[in-house]
């Protein structure tokens, strides 16, 4: 491989088809590569971006080359004001039930020697990020977003998330007669138990106000001994007050895209239980 040439490669539990349709619809390519304000996957489409480091960011000029749907996207690469063209193709092979990525970027010596931005070393790296994690972690993974107008106060909609015993109205769905301790300031660690008494997950609060906003970064090891720092699922819960009640929200994730449906038919079934049970409250409330 010559010296203007970087490499750069990933194996992914997906299929080609559903790779090709991230790297091609402009929703996904937000999420995974730049801030793209258009694309279109077709030879001579023109597209641009901003990147760089955090002392300068470059506008990039890109002109699409070869398509190949599902095996082949080939575009140009160049900086706009600067001298030099290059050439990124990205490849889509299917590998049993999985998916090889590769990007090949070529002609990185016509950037010439005297901006260390542009040097090889800097793309390699960058190409290895974008695959191997950025684009990686977005097609083997998804989001929990579930959203429901409640008609109860937040008060009655917070109580019944928060509530040791009310919690186990709505984490029956996840497992039978489990339940929440947890005191929702900042700093607490909250411990999800089971009917016995056995953790089966613990989070660390990270952020807490009364009546508004939870967010739970959760640890891979549940066991309250472990001195390991939470990992990178997380749970964010917003209580939004509204015309008729509340509307309560979740963001929360990563999880497996392969298990989403299953996993976002759950949260939804536990949303209705919370609505219910927040109902019912305020109900008895105003008798």
């Amino acid at each position: 491989m010559s010296s203007g040439t970087v490499a750069a490669e990933a194996l992914i539990d997906s299929s080609p088809e559903f790779i090709w349709q991230i790297m091609t619809n402009l929703p996904d390519i937000k999420r995974w590569y730049f801030d793209l304000e258009e694309f279109r996957a077709e030879p001579g489409f023109r597209f641009t971006f901003y990147g760089g480091t955090e002392q300068r960011q470059y506008l990039h000029l890109c002109e699409i080359t070869e398509v190949i749907p599902a095996q082949k996207l080939a575009y140009t690469w160049k900086y706009d004001g600067l001298p030099g063209e290059t050439v990124v193709t990205f490849s889509v092979e299917s590998a049993d039930d999985k998916t090889i990525v590769k990007v090949s970027h070529t002609g990185i010596e016509s950037f010439g020697t005297d901006n260390p931005d542009l040097q090889p070393e800097n793309f390699a790296a960058g190409w290895d990020y974008i695959l191997n994690e950025s684009l990686k972690n977005y097609a083997e993974n998804n989001y929990i977003e579930i959203s429901i107008d409640i008609n109860a106060s937040v008060s009655s909609v917070w109580k019944v998330f928060t509530d040791r015993e009310l919690s186990k109205v709505w984490l029956n769905e996840f497992m039978e007669n489990s339940y929440i301790e947890c005191d929702w300031h900042v700093g607490s660690i909250m411990y999800w138990k089971d009917s016995d008494g056995a953790i089966k997950a613990r989070g660390l609060i990270v952020e807490s106000q009364i009546e508004s906003v939870i967010r739970i970064a959760v640890f891979d090891n549940p066991d309250p001994r472990s001195e390991d720092a939470p990992g990178k699922y997380s749970e964010y819960y917003q209580f939004s007050q509204t015309e008729n009640g509340c509307r309560f929200s979740t963001f929360s994730g990563p999880v497996p895209r392969k298990k989403h449906p299953e996993y976002l038919a759950v949260w939804e079934k536990s949303f209705e239980m919370i609505k219910n049970k927040s109902e019912e409250i305020d109900k008895k409330l105003a008798h």
